[in-house]
């Protein structure tokens, strides 16, 4: 793999099942996962244990039509010695459509702030799966 990291598929649906695929070269430990939605909240997933593989399965917890993109950081010892990171961002990726809503909450991450600053918060613990999945080449993070 060369790129940073995959998303498959890169666009989803609410409450459906979103894979985030890293390059273990380039994040030699598992990385931090954070999603943004423009204009709105952030949110953080619990770290991946390093030993599951360089691949996480998500959940997507957020209402169909919002956007948002991932910011995936490496964890401080994966940085190189002259402060460079590999962090990068995904594209705006739009939930296109939804299988459910019962993966949703009131904590379910919005598309607009509450109070005068948006806070991040840990939105859930996601399942983490090491099957290795097909790549999706529009997906690809460079």
């Amino acid at each position: 793999m060369s790129s940073f990291f995959t998303l498959n598929p890169l666009n989803t649906s609410q409450c459906s099942d979103q894979t985030l695929s890293w390059n273990s070269t380039r994040y030699g430990e598992s990385p931090f996962i954070r999603g943004f939605i423009p204009g709105g909240e952030a949110f953080t997933f619990i770290r991946p244990p390093m030993d599951t593989g360089p691949d996480i399965r998500m959940i997507t917890r957020v209402r169909e039509g919002i956007q948002f993109f991932y910011l995936v950081q490496p964890s401080i010892s994966s940085e190189d010695s002259t402060g460079n990171s590999n962090a990068r961002t995904s594209p705006l990726i739009t939930v296109i459509g939804k299988t459910s809503d019962t993966c949703l909450g009131e904590w379910s991450p919005s598309s607009t702030m509450t109070g005068s600053t948006s806070t991040a918060t840990t939105v859930y613990e996601p399942s983490i799966s090491t099957v290795p999945g097909p790549t999706n080449p529009s997906g690809n993070v460079k």
